[in-house]
């Protein structure tokens, strides 16, 4: 829901958006980078509105989330790969991540129900439905639906975070756009919400919680193109160091997550000279160092 369909397509070198003519350009690169293959998109994913969004990786294949679902790819020979399968389940920005057998994919666009039948519908309706997917991928060659769950505002990204346990993961969901028009999106959604999925039990996923991160409303933001805090772009964790950088549109933010359930807010950084939007965040290895991409 927070963005519109095409709004964060796939980019040129310059930040604007890929068109058909400059597709066809020369790519760029430098000198210790070698192109091993392409493979071109296939039915029913080879319209434009199915760009691909996130990887996630196992053993030797690849499983690509895109805006109408997700495709699996065997990747022993990276200059060879190949589609293994595919799976058509429109729901918007189908940002993935993968942790043992259990493949989980963002809903980021109001549908009318939690299967991949589902219809579009807006965000306006108090019925749609955006959230989480669970999917079974022991068999790569065919991916196995197991459940969903709801969340406010959908998923437009989410972050793993193995439990410490090793009992379960937790799904820590980003998503804004809140409006008072929106019954399932309302402002101001200044929090993240958090899914346990229980390993043994993958069918019964949870929302523990959905803690408020800014409760003095974050950065109000700026006319001229610094964006308002109302939730975060995207979480990334260092689970080892019990830490996670929050990507948070007008603010950074750094989380003590040593209790999974319960990210504490430990590090709050705004700079609206050189950042306009948290994007996204990264750790250096060690974990001493956190590092923002910003647009």
């Amino acid at each position: 829901m927070a963005d519109t369909p095409g709004s964060e397509g796939p980019e040129d070198l310059d930040g604007g958006t890929v068109s058909a003519q400059s597709n066809a350009r020369e790519v760029t690169k430098s000198e210790n980078i070698e192109h091993a293959a392409n493979l071109p998109k296939q039915a029913p994913f080879d319209n434009l509105d199915a760009f691909g969004t996130d990887i996630a990786f196992k053993g030797n294949y690849a499983f690509v989330g895109n805006y109408d679902g997700l495709v699996v790819y065997d990747i022993s020979n990276p200059k060879k790969p190949a589609i293994v399968s595919q799976v058509a389940c429109p729901g918007g920005q189908g940002d993935v991540s993968i942790s043992g057998n259990l493949l989980f994919v963002s809903t980021d666009y109001p549908r009318s129900n939690n299967t991949c039948q589902s219809e579009e519908r807006t965000a306006a309706d108090p019925d749609a439905w955006e959230g989480m997917k669970v999917f079974d991928v022991s068999d790569p060659a065919k991916p196995r639906y197991v459940s969903a769950i709801a969340t406010d505002c959908g998923s437009h990204t989410h972050t793993l975070v193995p439990d410490k346990a090793g009992e379960s993961v937790y799904l820590y969901i980003s998503s804004y756009g809140p409006k008072p028009e929106f019954p399932n999106c309302q402002p101001p959604h200044d929090k993240i919400s958090i899914i346990e999925v229980p390993l043994a039990n993958p069918a019964e996923p949870v929302l523990v919680d959905a803690p408020v991160l800014f409760p003095d409303g974050g950065n109000p933001g700026q006319p001229g193109g610094i964006r308002e805090t109302s939730g975060c772009h995207d979480i990334t964790v260092f689970p080892e160091k019990d830490l996670a950088a929050g990507a948070c549109m007008g603010d950074g933010v750094l989380f003590d997550i040593s209790d999974r359930e319960k990210p504490r807010v430990i590090n709050q950084v705004r700079d609206d000279e050189n950042f306009a939007f948290w994007h996204s965040a990264t750790f250096v290895d060690g974990g001493k160092t956190q590092r923002a991409k910003h647009t």
